[in-house]
């Protein structure tokens, strides 16, 4: 899953960059986009599974577990890609067209943050009190 979420949060950031914001493609890019994605392939093994051997044409129960296994990590992963790309691409562009500072963004991402988890945090009871008497301060200051 990690290769797959890591490779593929730069590759979805760049084409919805390219989408919606008119940002140019340069051969750096597509440079870059090319060696994002053979890292992935490399690192997540997947090039192995392009390879079959003749005696790997008879699938056992075995095998049809792992594909499934493999097919939710690569899902779980392109997933993890998109909220990658979601928060890049938010990112962004508040600091490139809406001229805002990355500490600015930052801290309202934070505050948001805060706001949305505050009721569970309230709802967790002993537990999250325990817990952030623990560290203090810091989960009221920094969510």
């Amino acid at each position: 899953m990690y290769p797959v979420a890591r490779g593929s949060g730069p590759l979805l950031t760049a084409a919805v960059a390219i989408a919606a914001f008119g940002e140019r493609l340069t051969v750096a890019t597509v440079v870059g986009a090319v060696g994002v994605t053979a890292g992935t392939v490399l690192v997540s093994g997947a090039h192995r599974r392009w390879v079959r051997r003749p005696e790997d044409s008879v699938q056992t129960p075995t095998d049809r577990d792992e594909n499934l296994r493999v097919r939710r990590g690569v899902l779980y992963g392109l997933g993890t890609g998109l909220a990658i790309a979601g928060y890049s691409v938010v990112d962004g562009y508040a600091v490139k067209h809406l001229t805002m500072t990355p500490i600015l963004v930052v801290f309202l991402c934070d505050a948001c943050r805060t706001v949305l988890f505050l009721p569970m945090a309230l709802r967790g009871g002993a537990a999250t009190r325990a817990l952030c008497m623990m560290t203090g301060v810091l989960v009221l200051a920094f969510g």
